[in-house]
């Protein structure tokens, strides 16, 4: 009889297992960032709003994104002006639509990857 118990413990085990264990949430099928980079330069922005911007080469350029947030209207700037091989951050409150990454050149027209966004 504790064989038999066993034996359907086990399947019953193996089945929740396959049904429930393996699996992930939905959300994790949901792209949680956007991004873009150019020479020198990448750029995330995350649903929640937060973004980073890398300076990724050392030339003496700094590194920026634009990036466009949910529930206004234009254009933003974001600024790593920390020099090459750092990170700046932050958070804009809602989520990142849109991000592109660019450094920013003086005197001469800034280098800028694609636009970037979300895909619903």
């Amino acid at each position: 009889m504790k064989k038999k118990f066993m034996l359907r413990a086990a399947v019953v085990a193996v089945a929740a297992f396959t049904l429930f264990g393996s699996s992930s949430p939905a959300i994790a099928d949901v792209p949680h960032k956007v991004g873009s980079d150019t020479t020198g330069s990448e750029a995330w922005g995350w649903y929640t709003g937060e973004w980073v911007v890398d300076d990724t080469k050392c030339d003496g350029h700094a590194a920026y994104a634009r990036l466009i947030e949910s529930g206004h209207s234009g254009e933003q700037r974001k600024n790593n002006r920390d020099g090459c091989d750092t990170t700046e951050s932050g958070d804009t409150g809602n989520a990142v639509l849109e991000i592109k990454a660019c450094i920013d050149r003086n005197n001469l027209p800034d280098f800028c990857g694609p636009w970037n966004e979300w895909v619903w």
